[in-house]
């Protein structure tokens, strides 16, 4: 054989490098697009279900639509001529390897996410960045145990512990807020110390967990399809897409669920004043819609029960004026642009690496989350710095993923399941390639190394 035969086919030098450069970006982009997240619920309290079920849906899609542009042209320029105008369209013939992609298959891209929107959207207004963070990484857990059933990935002793660590450092959070009776209280977007007792504050640590449940199910089930069909991943986030704006149509009737305080539930009837108000919020302006003719926030409980009713109605008063506090439709146009980033490198390392492995990615993301939150600058008025103790769960979460990533998952058949094979059955660069010399039992390189 010769010299030339026994060379292996190199493409470009970035090949080599392109999971770590993907995974720096989506690093930063999912860190600021929480921060931003947080800053918007900060700043429009009383329509926060109203925000992401109606607006955010219609508004990332028409982002969405923007982005495919650019990529259509560079396929076409790489000589696919099957992009094109029909890329926009259902039944595309370049979605995935055996051609079009079942439009069902990609409503359920992004039912769960929707599910999760829904269901952590109280629970975000209420609970602290840091501590979102940190609970966040649930999640992980389990996508762990949805990914050994439902997908069929194996695990070993360096990830159990990985796991392990990740609920300790949870513990670890939460049960200092605990014995120092912080357990209770949360900074509204005025930036205001807010008392709502353990009780509701455990409800909304409960619901945030329970939140990333979904989430799981998101994270594996797009595993599925994106490697299995070698679906592409500009396609699935355009199409699946549209079917977010249908569930956060249907999802909205969460605004109707009577939450404890510091939210009053709405009804079907107030459905077009609420979007209404909404954007009236959104620009910065009170819509006196739950003010009962207050004129300014301390007349919200100083009318008491003459004119609020509740403690629930007066709370609802105060976050109307929060509204003025900041136009929150600038923070939310950043959101989207950080939003829709992160989504898309995403889908890029959960189809190249694992759903697993993006949510240990995410775990740095969360880190790098906790240090931008205590910027008055990026947070506005609920910026909060780390306690001690909250930097060294921050570390814990960092120091999990570390040892999670000592060893590739495996499947069933005992091969890695980060080497991606496409259907010409070209595993796409020498990162992934490497990872089945980690079958060695004395191989403990890290993932990224």
């Amino acid at each position: 054989m010769s010299l030339e035969e026994e060379q292996p086919v190199r493409g470009p030098w970035y090949e080599r490098y392109i999971v770590g450069i993907v995974f720096v970006f989506f690093v930063v982009m999912r860190a600021m697009d929480r921060v931003f997240y947080k800053r918007v619920l900060d700043t429009v309290p009383n329509y926060v279900s109203t925000i992401f079920n109606v607006y955010w849906p219609f508004c990332i899609q028409i982002l969405t639509m923007i982005l495919v542009l650019p990529y259509i042209l560079q396929k076409r320029r790489e000589g696919d001529l099957r992009y094109g105008p029909s890329f926009y369209l259902p039944g595309f013939k370049a979605a995935c390897a055996a051609g079009s992609f079942s439009l069902t298959k990609l409503a359920f891209f992004s039912f769960w996410d929707q599910v999760n929107l829904a269901l952590s959207t109280a629970p975000g207004v209420v609970l602290p960045q840091t501590m979102q963070s940190l609970l966040s990484n649930f999640a992980l857990i389990f996508t762990a145990c949805i990914a050994y059933f439902y997908l069929g990935s194996r695990y070993k002793i360096v990830h159990i512990i990985g796991l392990i660590l990740i609920v300790l450092s949870e513990c670890w959070d939460i049960t200092v807020e605990v014995q120092t009776g912080g357990l209770g209280d949360y900074t509204d977007g005025s930036g205001k110390k807010v008392a709502l007792g353990a009780a509701v504050f455990i409800f909304y640590v409960a619901m945030y967990i329970v939140s990333t449940v979904p989430m799981a199910i998101s994270n594996c089930y797009k595993q599925k399809c994106l490697k299995d069909h070698d679906l592409d991943v500009m396609y699935a986030t355009y199409i699946s897409g549209w079917w977010q704006v249908v569930w956060g149509m249907l999802f909205y009737a969460t605004n109707w669920i009577p939450y404890p305080s510091p939210f009053s539930a709405s009804e079907p009837s107030q459905f077009v004043s609420n979007v209404k108000a909404a954007w009236v919020c959104f620009l910065g302006e009170n819509p006196h819609f739950y003010t009962h003719g207050a004129t300014s926030e301390a007349e919200c409980y100083a009318q008491g029960t003459t004119s609020c009713g509740t403690d629930q109605d007066c709370s609802a008063c105060v976050n109307d004026f929060i509204c003025t506090q900041d136009p929150a439709i600038i923070w939310f146009a950043i959101y989207l642009a950080f939003n829709l980033s992160f989504n898309v490198l995403m889908l890029w390392l959960t189809k190249r690496m694992s759903a697993v492995w993006a949510a240990i990615a995410t775990v740095v993301c969360l880190d790098l989350t906790n240090i931008f939150s205590q910027s008055s600058l990026l947070m506005g008025n609920s910026a909060q710095v780390m306690t001690y103790e909250q930097w060294m769960a921050t570390v814990l979460a960092s120091v999990a993923m570390i040892v999670y990533n000592l060893e590739p998952e495996r499947n069933k058949a005992g091969q890695t399941v980060y080497a991606h094979t496409t259907a010409d059955g070209v595993v796409p660069d020498e990162l992934l390639r490497s990872l089945e010399g980690s079958q060695n039992p004395n191989s403990q390189a890290p993932l990224l190394a």
